[in-house]
């Protein structure tokens, strides 16, 4: 697996959130490198990609993260969903997992605990 962080680098490269092209043409690259053979985990909790950005990935099995690990703001079933939702837009669900963003061992394990529920409530609604 291929694990895509905002805090890699290449967001940071860019002077304004929306300008990313950096991160659309690294997206680019890895689509063409791993085709079926490897998944990608893109983190989309904390700050939303911008949704074109999962056209990159038309072969590729995209883990998306949709909680945040940062902080104990609780993300709502209804909110998970609708961010899902867009996204099937651009990936069919039979490619796309759902999981957190990378590094959940910062938070308490009763908010862990609900968050990783609510991601799997969502995901049930589908």
């Amino acid at each position: 697996m291929i694990t895509i962080c905002h805090d890699l680098g290449l967001t940071k490269l860019a002077r304004h959130r929306d300008e990313i092209s950096g991160f659309f043409s690294f997206a680019n690259l890895l689509s063409c490198l791993v085709s079926y053979l490897c998944p990608v985990s893109i983190e989309d909790a904390h700050r939303h990609n911008d949704n074109s950005l999962f056209d990159k990935f038309k072969k590729t099995t995209l883990i998306l993260g949709v909680v945040t690990i940062a902080n104990s703001r609780m993300e709502a079933v209804e909110d998970i969903q609708k961010r899902v939702a867009e996204v099937l837009k651009h990936i069919p669900a039979e490619r796309l997992v759902l999981a957190p963003d990378c590094g959940l061992g910062f938070l308490p394990k009763a908010i862990l605990n609900q968050k990783l529920a609510n991601m799997v409530a969502a995901a049930q609604l589908f």
